[in-house]
């Protein structure tokens, strides 16, 4: 992977989504991006411009990972970010209409995820997924519907370690 913390534009370094995209997935991609875009809207009034923020009520692991993470992210002055972590997730997915029981009970697969867009628009949204072990760390842009960009990370440190670089290329201000 080229490394993002060495150029100034993305999408010279990757190409374009246009040149990337796969008939296909984009029906895929663009509900998740739909999917994502409703849950930024429902935290909306929480979510604050160059801010980093998360739930009230989590679990003192999650909420120690959330401290940790937010002394080590930036987010740009034009996007709003919110952590989510896996304990609220499942609420989600168990009051979920098409909920089987079970997802109360299923093993976490990841330590949290941080969704960001520039405040007050879903065009690009960023989903970074703290996976763990065997699955891979990832940030995903989405942009009008299709994937954008994807990076996959060895570890969750590393993945962190990227996110504010990432946020700044296609959330910051130069983004726009």
């Amino acid at each position: 992977m080229k490394d993002i913390r060495k150029t100034d534009n993305a999408r010279d370094a990757f190409g374009s989504h246009e040149n990337r995209s796969i008939p296909a997935v984009e029906g895929i991609m663009s509900g998740w991006q739909n999917y994502l875009a409703d849950m930024l809207t429902r935290m909306d009034e929480y979510l604050r411009p160059g801010s980093l923020v998360t739930f009230e009520r989590m679990q003192s692991e999650e909420r120690r990972f959330f401290e940790s993470l937010h002394t080590r992210v930036v987010v740009p002055d034009a996007a709003a970010a919110i952590f989510m972590p896996p304990s609220v997730i499942r609420q989600m997915k168990a009051a979920h209409p098409n909920a089987t029981g079970g997802e109360a009970f299923r093993k976490f697969t990841d330590a949290g995820i941080v969704l960001a867009s520039r405040k007050g628009g879903y065009r690009v949204i960023l989903n970074a997924v703290f996976a763990l072990a065997p699955f891979a760390p990832a940030i995903d842009i989405y942009e009008d519907g299709g994937l954008l960009a994807g990076y996959m990370y060895k570890s969750i440190d590393e993945c962190i370690r990227d996110l504010t670089t990432v946020m700044g290329i296609y959330l910051g201000i130069r983004g726009q």
